[in-house]
């Protein structure tokens, strides 16, 4: 059991694939959670306006993953992925993390800060579909991790192994306890990808957090 802040008040309780959380947990809203925001055409992507890229499929914009931050130099953004490229779980889109590349070359990322709060009394759940695209040959890894301005609530890295092409679910859970002092802090998801010298990309989707009474 690791430690998520102070050993007495908040624990990582489990991580990995396969878990999941009780029927009586509560959803906390995540905005644009299955990355459908923009609408795109098949095989389209979005990547940040300052990066250079130069191919007919891309989309520069200012706001490449609605509703998350992400880094102007990083390769990040979501992309409409083809059947043969991923078999998406949830709706058509995908959240991508790219190797750094040309112009792009900060460790890729995205966050999103929620509006709920941490609370003492509760297991924190987060769940999110992970996936490698044929395009690229390996599996390049992946961080998803629950947190807030205080330090980690719950994480996995890399427990969730699937084929290249397809998707599966990682899970990451912690618990807060009383006199926790990250209590009332705001929640924040981040999805991460490891820092590695070879052209790779991983693929996020369907994220959902919730939690449950303890």
């Amino acid at each position: 059991m690791l430690d998520g802040g102070s050993q007495a008040d908040a624990e990582i309780t489990d991580a990995g694939i396969g878990l999941q959380p009780p029927p009586d947990c509560d959803p906390i809203q995540v905005i644009n959670s299955s990355f459908e925001d923009p609408i795109l055409a098949d095989n389209f992507f979005t990547f940040p306006s300052n990066c250079d890229v130069d191919q007919t499929n891309a989309i520069a914009s200012s706001d490449p993953v609605p509703g998350w931050d992400t880094a102007s130099d990083s390769l990040s953004g979501v992309v409409n992925p083809t059947l043969s490229q991923l078999q998406v779980s949830s709706g058509a889109n995908v959240a991508y993390l790219n190797s750094p590349a040309g112009n792009c070359l900060s460790q890729p990322e995205i966050s999103q800060t929620l509006t709920a709060t941490v609370e003492a009394g509760y297991d924190y759940w987060l769940l999110v579909d992970i996936g490698y695209p044929s395009f690229f040959p390996i599996a390049r890894g992946y961080r998803i991790i629950l947190e807030s301005d205080g330090g980690v609530i719950a994480l996995d890295i890399d427990s969730a192994v699937t084929a290249i092409g397809s998707q599966a679910t990682a899970t990451a859970s912690g618990r807060v306890n009383a006199g926790d002092p990250r209590v009332g802090e705001f929640l924040r998801v981040r999805l991460s990808v490891p820092d590695l010298p070879d052209p790779a990309q991983t693929d996020f989707d369907n994220v959902r957090l919730c939690k449950s009474a303890y």
